[in-house]
C-alpha cells in the first residue's frame, strides 16, 4: 500500500511541476494603468449663478403649476362623485324610508289586515284612558 501511496505523490508533484512550468512560460499579461480622476470640486451650497438660480426657480414653478392643476382637478372628480352619491343615496333612502314607514304605520294600527273597524278599536282598547269623570289624579292608572 505504500508502494501506490509513493506513486500518489509522485504523480501529484509532477502535475504540479507542469503546471509551474506551464504558469512561467505564459506571457503575464499587463494590468492596465490606474485611471487618475480629476481632483472632486467640493460642494459649495448656496453658490449657484444666476442663470442656474432663474432655471431651477422656473423648473419648481413649473411643477407648482402642474401640480395645483391635478390638484384641482381631483377635486373637481372628487365632489362630482361626493354629488352622486349623495344623491343616490339621498333617492334610496327616501323611497325606502317611506315604504317602511308606511309598512309600520299599517301595521300598528291594523290597516293591512283584513278586519274591521270594531277588530281594531278592540285591539288598541288597552291603550285607552278608562274613566271619564273629571278625576284626572289617576289617569295613568288601570283600573
Amino acid at each position: 500500500m505504500s508502494h501506490m501511496s509513493e506513486d500518489l505523490r509522485i504523480a501529484k508533484a509532477e502535475k504540479m511541476a507542469a503546471m509551474k512550468e506551464e504558469r512561467a512560460s505564459k506571457p503575464r499579461a499587463k494590468t492596465p494603468p490606474k485611471v487618475v480622476a480629476a481632483p472632486r470640486q467640493p460642494h459649495r451650497p448656496g453658490r449657484l449663478t444666476e442663470e442656474e438660480k432663474a432655471a431651477r426657480l422656473a423648473a419648481m414653478q413649473s411643477d407648482a403649476d402642474v401640480h395645483e392643476e391635478a390638484r384641482w382637478e381631483r377635486l373637481r372628480q372628487a365632489k362630482i362623485k361626493d354629488a352622486k352619491e349623495e344623491s343616490e343615496q339621498a333617492e334610496n333612502t327616501q323611497n325606502e324610508k317611506a315604504s317602511f314607514l308606511e309598512s309600520a304605520g299599517k301595521n300598528m294600527y291594523g290597516a293591512n289586515q283584513n278586519s274591521s273597524l270594531a277588530d281594531t278599536v278592540n285591539r288598541r282598547s288597552w291603550f285607552r284612558e278608562r274613566g271619564g269623570g273629571g278625576d284626572e289624579k289617576n289617569a295613568f292608572r288601570r283600573h
